[in-house]
């Protein structure tokens, strides 16, 4: 990431060096140094090492809308897709598989 920023702000010569050192995949005529130097001189090492941005969960994305039946069905769904994600994860596939199969497990109506 620190090298692409770099790369974005560098002048040609800078970039040529960059370049030459990923192209060799070694240090073959410039220095790590050299390489550091330019890192250091766009900020990009600090640029690299900042937390990204926080982003908004998926229930914090709805909140700004005012509240409204699409609000509420956009929430209902929401919670309703959490719900089965959460516990489809509890049972392994073969349990789900033979529960469904086997009429025994069935409530039957008629």
């Amino acid at each position: 990431m620190a090298v692409i920023h770099a790369l974005e702000r560098c002048n040609p010569a800078e970039r040529h060096q960059i370049e030459t050192v990923l192209r060799d995949r070694a240090f073959n005529g410039v220095t790590h140094a050299d390489i550091l130097t330019i890192l250091n001189r766009y900020g990009s090492l600090e640029y690299a090492s900042k937390e990204p941005p926080v982003t908004p969960t998926r229930k914090e994305r709805h909140l700004h809308f005012p509240d409204s039946e699409i609000k509420r069905a956009l929430l209902w769904h929401q919670n309703l897709s959490l719900q089965e994600k959460s516990s489809s994860s509890r049972w392994p596939r073969a349990f789900k598989q033979q529960a469904w199969s086997n009429p025994s497990c069935h409530l039957r109506t008629f």
